[in-house]
């Protein structure tokens, strides 16, 4: 079960060398890669969209139970009190990859259930290909 996404630069890596940058600048640029991608998938997820394609339907019962919340709305997002993507973040972070999860244990539990039904942690290629011009405009501006 996947509840994390880590960051691959391999593709960076011969513009780094060649450089010569130091590891804490590498970190800082790949810190705000992450964040960008942190960002990208609380807006996928509010949009209904999961990883690979739009999430299933929430059930008939859990949508008249959702409704009666206050704010409670139909579509389909991952959304109940927000806790659970508010705790979506950069757990670890290096010069050598990023780590995004959750950093409390309860909030990674609910995700891990939601990732079986409704996957949408991970990062697609196109969504690589956006980190890695994040990560270069960071570390190369």
């Amino acid at each position: 079960m996947q509840t994390s996404a880590t960051i691959s630069m391999a593709g960076a890596l011969k513009a780094i060398k060649a450089a010569s940058l130091r590891p804490r600048e590498i970190k800082r640029a790949l810190t705000i890669a992450a964040i960008g991608q942190v960002r990208d998938i609380k807006d996928r997820t509010s949009k209904g969209k999961g990883l690979k394609s739009p999430f299933k339907p929430y059930s008939s019962e859990y949508n008249i139970f959702k409704a009666k919340r206050k704010g409670g709305s139909p579509t389909v997002n991952l959304v109940f009190s927000g806790r659970m993507l508010g705790d979506l973040g950069v757990v670890k972070a290096n010069h050598n990859e990023a780590v995004i999860s959750f950093h409390r244990a309860s909030e990674r539990k609910k995700a891990e259930s939601n990732q079986k039904s409704r996957p949408f942690m991970g990062i697609t290629d196109k969504e690589q290909k956006v980190i890695l011009k994040r990560f270069k405009r960071a570390l190369f501006k």
